[in-house]
C-alpha cells in the first residue's frame, strides 16, 4: 500500500547490492534488501554484465514484494572525476559556459565520452566579491549507461544517479545538527573508501582511495578482525584531513565519523581513535529516520552498510 508514495535508494558495489525503500510522505524506512552481486558482473567499480545485475535486483524485489519502481542510484567514486571550482557569481547560462572552459584540461584525461554535471556547493567572498564554489563531476558515459541499463533490466524507473559522496552527506545532514560542525566522514566499502569533509552540512572536499575493508580485514567479512595492513590506510586519511587544513588557514577538523561496510570491522573505531586526537564516532544513518518496527532488530546490525542507499532514497 506504500509504493505509490515510495522511492528506492540503491547502492551497488563489487560485492553487494543494497536497496532501501523509503516512504516519501512519512519519511519512514519501510523495507530494505542486501543481496550479493553476481560474481564477475562488476570489475574495478564498473558494471560489465548489466543483464545479470538487473536480473538479480528484479528477483530480489519480487521475492520481497517491493513494488516501488522509482529509484535513485549511485556511481562508485573510483569512476568519478571531481574537482572544485571557485567562480564569480553569474547567471546559470554564464556559469555553464564558464565551467566548460575551466574543465577542458580535466576532461582531456578521459579516453572516452563523458557525462558531466555540477552543483553549487556554497557562496563565498573572494576579495570582497561574491563567488560560487562549484563541485564539478565527470563520469565515463559507458559507466553511467551500464548502470542505467542494469536499472532498466530490473524493471525500475531511474529518476537520478549521483556520486556516493553526495548521498552520504545528505544522510549526515538529515540525522545531525550541522551548525558550525566541521567533520570528516570516512565511508569504507569493500574495495574503496570515500573520504568527505563537511562544514555546516556543505561538501568542502572529497576523495576516493582504492583501499577498502577487503584490504583491512583478514577474511574480508564484516566480523573480521583488522589485519596488519592498516597503517597505509590511516596515513592516507591523515593526509586527506591535513590537506584540507593546509588549504584553509590551518582550521582543524573537529571529529571523524565512520560508516560503510568497513566500519563494522572489529576494533576499527579503536584504531582510528588511537591515531587521531579528535573524537571518532559511528555515523548512524537511521538516527532520525523512522523505521518500520518489523525491521528494527535486524536493521540495527546492518544499517551502516545502508548509508549510501539511504542517502539516495532521501533525495527523492
Amino acid at each position: 500500500m506504500f509504493f505509490g508514495n515510495s522511492i528506492l535508494g540503491m547502492d551497488i558495489d563489487s560485492k553487494l547490492i543494497k536497496i532501501v525503500e523509503l516512504n516519501k510522505k512519512t519519511g519512514q524506512l519501510i523495507n530494505y534488501k542486501i543481496i550479493p552481486a553476481p560474481k564477475g558482473a562488476i570489475k574495478d567499480g564498473k558494471i560489465n554484465k548489466p543483464e545479470l545485475i538487473g536480473k538479480r535486483i528484479k528477483e530480489s524485489l519480487k521475492e520481497s514484494k517491493i513494488k516501488t519502481k522509482k529509484v535513485v542510484s549511485g556511481i562508485p567514486g573510483r569512476n568519478v572525476l571531481s574537482r572544485y571550482l571557485t567562480l564569480p557569481k553569474m547567471s546559470l547560462k554564464e556559469l555553464e559556459e564558464a565551467i566548460k572552459w575551466e574543465t577542458q584540461d580535466y576532461l582531456s584525461f578521459f579516453s572516452e565520452e563523458v557525462l558531466t554535471d555540477f552543483q553549487i556547493v556554497e557562496e563565498v567572498f573572494v576579495d570582497n566579491v561574491k563567488h560560487q564554489k562549484i563541485l564539478f563531476v565527470a563520469v565515463p558515459l559507458s559507466v553511467s549507461e551500464a548502470l542505467l541499463e542494469s536499472i532498466k533490466k530490473a524493471g525500475l524507473n531511474p529518476i537520478a544517479i549521483e556520486i556516493n559522496a553526495i548521498s552520504i552527506l545528505r544522510v549526515f545532514r538529515h540525522n545531525y545538527d550541522q551548525k558550525n560542525r566541521l567533520s570528516a566522514i570516512i565511508n569504507i566499502g569493500p574495495e574503496e573508501t570515500n573520504m568527505i569533509i563537511s562544514y555546516n552540512g556543505n561538501l568542502r572536499l572529497n576523495r576516493t582511495i582504492n583501499i577498502g575493508c577487503e584490504d583491512l580485514a583478514e577474511t574480508g567479512k564484516h566480523q573480521a578482525y583488522l589485519s596488519t595492513n592498516t597503517e597505509g590506510f590511516i596515513n592516507q586519511v591523515k593526509r586527506f584531513i591535513n590537506f584540507y587544513s593546509s588549504q584553509n588557514r590551518g582550521v582543524e577538523v573537529k571529529e571523524i565519523l565512520l560508516c560503510g561496510e568497513g566500519s563494522t570491522i572489529e576494533s576499527i573505531k579503536d584504531i582510528f581513535q588511537q591515531n587521531f586526537d579528535i573524537p571518532v564516532k559511528m555515523l548512524d544513518p537511521c538516527r532520525k529516520i523512522k523505521t518500520d518496527p518489523r525491521l528494527n532488530e535486524d536493521l540495527f546490525n546492518k544499517k551502516n552498510l545502508l548509508t549510501s542507499a539511504i542517502g539516495m532514497a532521501l533525495r527523492g
